[in-house]
């Protein structure tokens, strides 16, 4: 572009071989004419060039506003048009009392311009220029429109506002879909091209954006895409990038766009999540239609893979992928292209890179908790392992129970399982959670209630759907460890506190019955829970403190493996302990006897129980540990 630029009243011969320049300078000599300026005289019009042709039949702008456009670009181009403004006794810009004269003579005429521009007509509503300053309107200033220029003055290739994709032939039948969901499309597109509004809705990856292109490439439409938090600020622009290039714009948010339905007269597809509500506007603004993304069951997921993946994976390790990730074509497509990345094969690169895409997703709202555990890390009363046996046959068999068999007729919500663990702390819940998870082959992670809850409104409901869209993505189970935390009472409305923790609430509900994947609570205060989350509980297993027989079993789990002659009647008599504080006896015996350079034994035993018993306040008689009372009572080895 600066290689285009007039620097000086003459200019030279390849700026006026150019037509947008002839033209101006035309327009200068003409400006400088009718008010009286000694400026070179020379031919005072040419031809309109393209650009501003094009700008005045996309934006339907009249002769005159074309002008007022053409002396605002030529401003940007050439310094000479600054002398003329300050000769007018202005800045370097035109003022458009300055202009008026030279575009329309008329003066009734003169007064529609003045009040379409104040009414935002075409040149300002479109974003082609801007009036700047205060006072009457004659004495404003008149700016080209930001990044207009280089279009304007014919360069190539210049920039929308935001991506711009063009048509894609024959994406609609390529695509992995059902037949109904591909009949859906084209009657979309059809749709599209008298402005209407295109909804989509599914989570992140599951092939959004790949639908909206389908629907606008059947249409024959290129897209623009933007972001509703974008549109909101930068409307004008986006109306003036869609019209030059007569295409559909593809919003991207949770937020409905109603200020684009309003005002943009431009086929609309809105891309938002699976819950995003949709208001009752959205039918009575213009035509509107409403697509889901496709819910990829696992044949169809395994198809995908194997697409991205171009035959560098078995059939068995297809069938892993589609089975363990719920990921639609846009996650696969993430995953395929990092792996690439890699230099590596692709069969051991990309589960690798499937396992991290996950842990990424979640960020910082939920933490992976590694490390398989078993039935034989638990001891656990026989009703307790019924009612978690129940838990994993819901997750198992609760398709064939609900759906085969008719049990679920009349239910409302999933065939998610939401199972409550509850009991004094150290019994084991969140041990019993890493076990489910490993019985049922599914990445457990831990929900951070420090990054879901939010003192914004609307910020937490947010996070909490994000967190409910990747874990059904990720085919992963939740753990919302002190549950009442998050699922407490509601209480009585006496402010607005009140009321938005009220309404936090029950959007968590609504997620919590829609949630397809597992999701396990643990508490130490079932009494805390909010009566509605309890009736939405499907199993209920509570944890409490070991009996003798228990105890010893626990003992024996946790007792090192090089170990002295240990006493097990006496460490199980008399001492009510959780699991957890058998544990942390242990730990503290085996460090004592490492310390020494010693086995573990008895003395190292039962300092370590009594530690246990002083964290959690609870009285040390020294008298109950018979031979080794002096020890407890010196307190040391």
């Amino acid at each position: 572009l600066k290689d285009l630029m007039v620097t000086d009243s003459t200019p030279e011969p390849h700026q006026e071989a150019n037509p947008v320049f002839a033209y101006l300078a035309g327009l200068r000599r003409r400006v400088a004419r009718v008010h009286a300026l000694p400026l070179p005289n020379g031919p005072a019009s040419a031809p309109m060039p393209l650009p501003l042709l094009l700008a005045s039949q996309r934006y339907g702008l009249s002769r005159a506003q074309v002008e007022l456009l053409a002396v605002a670009l030529g401003t940007e181009l050439d310094l000479a048009w600054g002398e003329i403004w300050k000769a007018l006794g202005g800045g370097s810009r035109p003022r458009l009392g300055d202009l008026l004269p030279m575009v329309e003579p008329n003066a009734q005429k003169q007064a529609v311009l003045l009040e379409g521009l104040a009414g935002a007509g075409g040149l300002t509503r479109n974003a082609l220029i801007e009036l700047r300053g205060e006072g009457p309107l004659v004495t404003r200033e008149v700016v080209l429109g930001a990044g207009l220029a280089p279009r304007l003055a014919g360069a190539p290739q210049v920039a929308a506002l935001g991506p711009l994709l063009p048509p894609w032939p024959g994406l609609t039948q390529s695509l992995v879909l059902s037949d109904s969901l591909r009949a859906e499309l084209l009657s979309a597109s059809l749709a599209l091209l008298p402005k209407a509004l295109v909804v989509i809705q599914g989570g992140q990856g599951s092939g959004r954006e790949a639908l909206a292109r389908a629907v606008a490439s059947g249409a024959g439409l290129s897209i623009l895409q933007v972001s509703v938090e974008q549109l909101e600020t930068q409307l004008e622009r986006v109306r003036r990038d869609a019209l030059w290039w007569g295409c559909a714009v593809l919003l991207i948010g949770e937020t409905c766009p109603t200020r684009a339905l309003q005002e943009l007269e431009v086929p609309l597809i809105w891309i938002c999540g699976p819950q995003t509500p949709l208001p009752a506007q959205l039918a009575r603004s213009r035509r509107f239609l409403q697509l889901q993304s496709p819910r990829w069951r696992r044949p169809e997921r395994e198809a995908l893979w194997a697409r991205f993946c171009e035959g560098h994976l078995e059939p068995s390790q297809l069938q892993e992928l589609a089975s363990r990730y719920h990921y639609g074509p846009g996650r696969v497509e993430e995953v395929v292209l990092r792996a690439r990345r890699r230099g590596q094969a692709l069969s051991i690169s990309v589960p690798a890179c499937a396992q991290e895409l996950q842990n990424v997703r979640f960020g910082g709202l939920a933490q992976r908790i590694e490390g398989p555990r078993t039935w034989q890390d638990l001891v656990l009363a026989p009703e307790l392992r019924q009612e978690l046996d129940l838990a994993l046959t819901w997750v198992r068999k609760g398709r064939q129970v609900f759906g085969d068999w008719g049990l679920g007729e009349g239910r409302s919500g999933s065939l998610g399982l939401t199972c409550l663990l509850h009991g004094p702390p150290g019994t084991g819940k969140t041990l019993a959670a890493r076990v489910l998870a490993t019985e049922l082959q599914l990445p457990l992670y831990r929900v951070d209630l420090s990054q879901i809850l939010n003192k914004y409104i609307g910020e937490t409901e947010k996070k909490l759907g994000r967190l409910f869209d990747e874990a059904a993505t990720a085919n992963a189970m939740l753990l919302f460890d002190e549950a009442d935390a998050l699922f407490g009472k509601r209480t009585e409305v006496k402010d607005a506190n009140d009321r938005y923790a009220n309404v936090e609430t029950g959007y968590l509900l609504q997620r919590l019955e829609a949630h397809e994947g597992p999701v396990l609570l643990t508490t130490n205060l079932l009494s805390n829970l909010d009566g509605a989350f309890l009736r939405r509980l499907h199993v209920v297993a509570e944890f409490k403190r070991p009996g003798p027989g228990q105890l010893e079993q626990i003992w024996r789990l946790h007792l090192p493996k090089v170990c002295g002659e240990v006493d097990l009647e006496f460490l199980t008599r008399g001492f009510e302990l959780s699991g957890a504080e058998v544990r942390s006896a242990c730990v503290v015996a085996g460090l004592l006897a490492a310390q020494r350079g010693e086995e573990v034994g008895m003395p190292h035993l039962a300092l370590g129980l009594s530690r246990e018993l002083k964290k959690s306040g609870r009285l040390v008689q020294s008298a109950r540990f018979g031979p080794w009372r002096a020890l407890i009572e010196r307190g040391h080895l």
